[in-house]
């Protein structure tokens, strides 16, 4: 479509594939509206952007940095630059198990016009171990474009239960406090630990146990 006579638009029917070389030529001969000839081919290249994971979370808690301590039921969620064929997806995508190799199972549920991908585990994931997420290049946007390399996550679950830090330190405190902390490597659950934690000697008021999940303290 000529826009003015020094502006030509080109508008494809259907959207550009991704991921792919494109090249655009205008030939030789092409006249001016004075009746200069363009004397030879004028030709470009370009290339469309490649579908790519652009986020990935942990789910319900929006943070991308814990993935070196999930939970032992937690999901996780990719997002992608662009709408994505489920099922190429479902046969690229691999929960592996660094230490054996073997893959977990997991569901995976799509959201946001197929841009965004929930991966469920289908069980719960061993303790204190190691897995590779990958998507292999093989994995396809709905216009057929791949992705340019296989993407790859490192995960780790928590640790086995243990204590990190507490305070005040054995045998030191600077001032008086009426409060005493215990940092734990792991979520830890407070029934369990109300049976198994004791003072001596015993004060003479109950003690308030008051845990924050967050913290792990």
């Amino acid at each position: 479509t000529w826009v003015s006579s020094s502006v030509y638009v080109y508008q494809p029917t259907t959207g550009l594939r991704s991921g792919t070389n494109y090249l655009v030529q205008v030939k030789s001969g092409l006249k001016d509206t004075t009746g200069s000839i363009l004397e030879q081919n004028y030709i470009w290249r370009f290339i469309t952007g490649s579908p790519k994971v652009t986020d990935f979370s942990l789910k319900d808690t929006g943070k991308a940095t814990d993935n070196k301590s999930m939970l032992l039921n937690q999901s996780f969620v990719l997002t992608f630059s662009q709408a994505m064929d489920e099922k190429s997806v479902a046969a690229a995508l691999h929960l592996r198990n660094r230490e054996t190799q073997a893959d977990f199972p997991v569901k995976l549920s799509w959201q946001e016009g197929d841009t965004s991908l929930t991966i469920t585990p289908a069980d719960r994931y061993a303790i204190a171990s190691f897995y590779d997420l990958t998507i292999d290049s093989s994995a396809k946007a709905q216009d057929g474009g791949t992705l340019p390399q296989t993407y790859t996550q490192q995960l780790a679950t928590i640790p086995l239960p243990r204590v990190q830090a507490a305070s005040p330190q054995s045998g030191k405190q600077a001032s008086f406090s009426n409060s005493l902390y215990i940092d734990f490597a792991s979520p830890m659950n407070l029934d369990s630990l109300k049976s198994r934690l004791v003072i001596a000697p015993q004060p003479k008021q109950p003690v308030e146990l008051n845990y924050d999940a967050f913290v792990n303290r």
